[in-house]
């Protein structure tokens, strides 16, 4: 896990390079989805329960994480590569970094990816 830093703008970019995914089952999607990116014995995971606003995101321990609306995450895949911008982050835990980039596998389904984050920032009425 690397963290780049622009002083001018004292902006910090986490990046994060797995080599596998792993995702809940798929039949519980309806009630929470969890997508975590592993390296090792690193990990970066990304969870959200269907019917709440909130995005978690923990790297590494459960004391390293932070919380945000779903619509605060913005989120594209572009070349094996996860882009992540948190804004608004409403609670923070030893985290310092408003944007993600994950280096995906190269066997990585981009479809399945691609639903689990549709659901995981699916805000309900």
């Amino acid at each position: 896990m690397e963290k780049s830093r622009s002083t001018s703008l004292n902006y910090i970019k986490m990046i994060f390079e797995c080599n596998k995914i792993e995702y809940n089952n798929s039949i519980n999607w309806d009630e929470f989805v969890s997508i975590t990116f592993v390296k090792g014995i690193n990990y970066v995971s990304i969870t959200s329960i269907v019917y709440e606003d909130e995005i978690n995101i923990e790297v590494d321990d459960q004391v390293n994480c932070l919380n945000l609306l779903k619509d605060d995450f913005i989120y594209s895949i572009e070349n094996s590569l996860l882009k992540v911008n948190l804004q608004n982050v409403t609670f923070r835990s030893n985290l310092t970094f408003d944007d993600m980039d994950i280096k995906l596998p190269d066997n990585t389904d981009l479809s399945k990816l691609s639903s689990a984050l549709k659901i995981l920032t699916q805000v309900t009425e």
